[in-house]
Formats: C-alpha cells, sequence, structure tokens
C-alpha cells in the first residue's frame, strides 16, 4: 500500500510538472506572439503610411527629406512646418503656428509657384547632399529651393531647424547658410527681418 501511494504521488507530481512547463512555454509562445505582431504592425505602418519615426522633431538632417504627411514642430511646440492648401486644388510648404485654431501662417516658401494637388502626395522638402533646402513636386521638378553656394565640410553637422521664435534655420556647427526671417512673407514675427538700413548696413528688426 505504501508502495502505492509513493508511485501515485510521483504520477501526479509529474503530472503537475508538465501542466507547469506547458503553462510556462505557452505563456513564452504568447508573449513572442505579441511581440511579433508589434514589429509586424510598426513596419507595416512604416511602409504603407509613410511613417518616419524622426517626423515630428524640430530639424530635417543632410540627406533627409519630409513629405506630404510629414511635419517638423519647433522644439518648444509653438511653431509647424509642413505641406498645406487653402483650396485642396494648390499645395504649399509653409510654417504655421502649432497651437493656434484656424493653421494661422506666417511664412510660406512656394508662394508663387504653388504645387498642384495631381503632383501633390508624392511631393517632399528635401535637404540635398549640396547644402541646398529645395522642394520637389510629385514629378521630382525643383518648385523651390534656398539655393546657397555653401558646401558642408561633415555631413553629420547639416541641418535644417525649425526654431521656437518662427525661423527656419539651415546651418552647420558654425555657420548661419539660410535662414526663413532673411525671406518674409506677407507676417512679420519678432526678431524677424523687415529691410536693410543702407547706411549701416544692418537688418532692421521688429
Amino acid at each position: 500500500m505504501i508502495l502505492g501511494g509513493i508511485n501515485n504521488i510521483r504520477v501526479l507530481a509529474a503530472a503537475v510538472h508538465v501542466t507547469v512547463f506547458e503553462m510556462s512555454q505557452g505563456r513564452k509562445m504568447f508573449v513572442a506572439s505579441r511581440i511579433w505582431l508589434l514589429q509586424t504592425s510598426l513596419m507595416l505602418l512604416y511602409i504603407f503610411c509613410g511613417v518616419n519615426f524622426s517626423a515630428g522633431l524640430d530639424r530635417i538632417s543632410l540627406g533627409q527629406s519630409l513629405n506630404a504627411s510629414q511635419t517638423i514642430i519647433s522644439g518648444g511646440g509653438k511653431f509647424e512646418l509642413g505641406f498645406f492648401t487653402l483650396n485642396s486644388v494648390q499645395f504649399y510648404m509653409g510654417i504655421w503656428y502649432k497651437n493656434i485654431p484656424g493653421q494661422t501662417i506666417v511664412w510660406v516658401a512656394n508662394r508663387d509657384m504653388p504645387i498642384s494637388v495631381g503632383s501633390y502626395s508624392l511631393s517632399q522638402l528635401v535637404l540635398s547632399e549640396d547644402g541646398n533646402l529645395t522642394l520637389f513636386d510629385g514629378f521630382k521638378r525643383p518648385i523651390w529651393s534656398t539655393n546657397s553656394t555653401f558646401r558642408f565640410l561633415n555631413a553629420s553637422e547639416g541641418a535644417v531647424v525649425l526654431l521656437d521664435t518662427g525661423n527656419l534655420v539651415l546651418s552647420d556647427e558654425f555657420n548661419v547658410v539660410w535662414q526663413s526671417f532673411d525671406y518674409p512673407t506677407d507676417t512679420f514675427l519678432p526678431g524677424g527681418k523687415i529691410g536693410l538700413d543702407k547706411t549701416t548696413n544692418r537688418s532692421q528688426l521688429m
């Protein structure tokens, strides 16, 4: 009787061990499955929605681009740069207040040469290796450019940054190559240039 009881206990213990092992393996498989599902979802989101995981930052680095569905936001969240339209037919690249309803535009790059609705979806703002910030329509035609002759010595240092002043600045570690404050449209922001004092040869500021 004692021997039979011991054997029964051994069988029960083995069964419990197998059950615990199966539960443990099942949990590992469940966790692995969830991780795989998350990775796959993120990859599909990147492919089909054109998500750039650096989008939403305050800059475009040398060799990078901004597509029609992306924006960059100034460090303090005051201004946003991206594509916009006023009539759903013509599209522009510009800067607007981030948190003011109605998308108040403060600067426009291609105000005299809008992008047509037919080529808008594939348009890009590109910071090229030659140091220029260039706007291309969907047919790869240049629509607007900074037209800079400056050449970056170190590609890792070149970037265009949207500041909390609303100024879009193209620079490297030491040089400001171009800035939107030098080319205002119809809105002046504090610190923006409104003209040149020919006597002092200095920019007049607001």
